[in-house]
């Protein structure tokens, strides 16, 4: 299987994982995974690509966060 392929997998197993349990730190996973999915067409390093993976995971963490929260408001009011 191809590098981008389990990048993409691992994307579908996050985007799963967060409809089954709902959190916003496996949609963080997903976009990372994404990305270093990307990266396989610019790198064959898989350090990079791991790094990457890493990376944007983390930092995808404090730009989710705020509106995970306002979604999270947003749907305990209508109850």
């Amino acid at each position: 299987m191809s590098p981008v392929m389990i990048w993409v997998a691992l994307a579908i197993v996050f985007v799963l994982l967060v409809i089954a349990k709902p959190s916003f730190l496996f949609i963080c996973f997903a976009a990372g995974a994404l990305i270093a999915a990307l990266a396989t067409v610019v790198t064959d390093s898989y350090l990079t690509q791991v790094v990457l993976f890493a990376v944007c995971s983390i930092a995808a963490i404090p730009v989710s966060r705020p509106l995970a929260d306002r979604w999270s408001r947003s749907r305990n009011a209508g109850q």
